[in-house]
């Protein structure tokens, strides 16, 4: 399945956060007090990850699927796997596109419990 290339809006989606203090956030801001990212229903939206982090962080989107890309600079558009939750690595980046079809207000976050309590999630709003 081919991926459309024009008309994609992306988004970066920078992972942060430490141990010290024990703390983890999407693009600086944190759970619950973070903008929701708002998209307009039927779009295409490319998350470009970037993770800084020196941990791997598997994220998860609700009422959503997405083609793993790959890593920036070398992507896969031909034939991308379907996932729901990918991992993005320590140190490294990773895209994720998809079309945002189903309206409402979703959950994405990280999947390793402690760093979704202390603040890496958002809410996708979809209108």
């Amino acid at each position: 399945m081919a991926l459309p290339a024009a008309g994609v809006r992306e988004l970066p989606v920078r992972l942060g956060g430490g141990m010290r203090p024990f703390r983890w956030s999407v693009n600086g801001q944190f759970y619950p007090d973070a903008d929701p990212i708002v998209l307009r229903k039927d779009e295409w939206v490319r998350f470009v990850f970037d993770n800084p982090t020196g941990m791997d962080h598997p994220v998860h989107l609700h009422g959503h699927s997405f083609r793993v890309l790959g890593k920036p600079g070398a992507l896969n558009s031909t034939d991308p796997p379907l996932k729901g939750t990918v991992n993005v690595p320590a140190k490294s980046g990773l895209v994720v596109q998809w079309q945002a079809t189903n309206p409402g207000r979703w959950f994405f976050h990280c999947h390793i419990e402690w760093h979704l309590m202390t603040g890496m999630a958002r809410v996708i709003r979809v209108e």
